[in-house]
């Protein structure tokens, strides 16, 4: 099967839709959507989870709006499209999160009274990265400070010690507990990029890749091709899903972020020069488009 160029470049074709619509990101955005929420700075949990409800919602409905897209736009165009415009939320993403790091809030070391590893932080950011530590501030709009305290044994909602230390010391105080997030006042803005990734990829770029596999392939290579492709689609998504968090702690969320840019955009230029249109063709018509000119004589 492979000694034909025809289906060498139609495996190109169909596994380049797999990698670069996998490796933006996209079940990653789905899986972890709630954590991420919550790293752009929306700690409270019910509102996380509601807003991960709410886009997921978005998700389904765009995702009905993508099939019918599919039958008014032609194919290349649509996937170029929307390939594009994730790279371009993904990377509004990232910069969101970079800010978020940039702007994190001080620690306030002058009210601290103990010694240990939280106590050395001058950044709310470096706090929240170890484990260990949460950031206690006040519960206002925009917050310029607040304290780096040692996690309680118990319980990682409450703080060892110190004003966050237990829920009526919240109460009392009008502190709010930070276990891994920075409160920051744009954290709508990663919200509204993540709407926006999601809206591009659910229009067209996370449904195209099985339309386009189904469409390409000869009748007599079909089930081993496809059967190839949507092998390197679960390989894919398993590597995905499980690094996910680790790459997060090696070059950061933004950096994370700025790699699934990186992906979808390369993948739109990539398209752009190897993906012909095949909407609206037979599937005689679309294995001559795939064939070399010594093969179609």
């Amino acid at each position: 099967m492979l000694k034909s160029s025809s289906i060498r470049r139609t495996l190109i074709v169909g596994c380049g839709l797999v990698l670069f619509t996998e490796f933006s990101g996209i079940h990653t955005m789905i899986y972890y959507s709630s954590v991420i929420i919550q790293m752009s700075g929306i700690g409270d949990v019910t509102s996380a989870m509601l807003d991960t409800g709410l886009v997921n919602f978005l998700t389904f409905v765009l995702s009905i709006v993508g099939v019918w897209a599919m039958h008014r736009v032609n194919r290349r165009t649509l996937l170029l499209f929307t390939l594009f415009g994730v790279s371009v939320s993904c990377f509004c993403l990232a910069t969101t999160f970079l800010f978020a790091t940039i702007y994190s809030p001080w620690v306030n070391t002058s009210s601290i009274s103990f010694n240990n590893s939280c106590s050395t932080y001058s950044r709310c950011n470096d706090c929240i990265n170890d484990v260990a530590c949460g950031f206690c501030y006040e519960n206002k709009p925009y917050v310029n400070n607040g304290t780096c305290l040692p996690v309680s044994d118990t319980s990682r909602l409450i703080s060892e010690l110190g004003a966050c230390n237990s829920t009526l010391a919240l109460q009392k105080y009008s502190r709010k507990w930070a276990y891994n997030y920075c409160p920051i006042s744009f954290s709508w803005a990663a919200v509204v990029a993540l709407s926006f990734y999601l809206i591009f990829y659910s229009i067209g770029a996370g449904q195209l890749p099985c339309t386009i596999n189904s469409e390409i392939y000869p009748l007599w290579a079909r089930s081993t091709s496809t059967g190839i492709v949507f092998l390197l689609y679960f390989i894919s998504l398993f590597i995905e899903s499980m690094t996910f968090l680790s790459f997060i702690e090696i070059i950061h969320d933004y950096g994370v972020f700025y790699v699934m840019a990186a992906v979808a955009f390369v993948g739109s230029i990539f398209f752009f020069f190897i993906l012909p249109e095949t909407k609206n063709k037979s599937l005689e018509e679309i294995e001559e488009l795939f064939k070399s000119e010594k093969e179609q004589i």
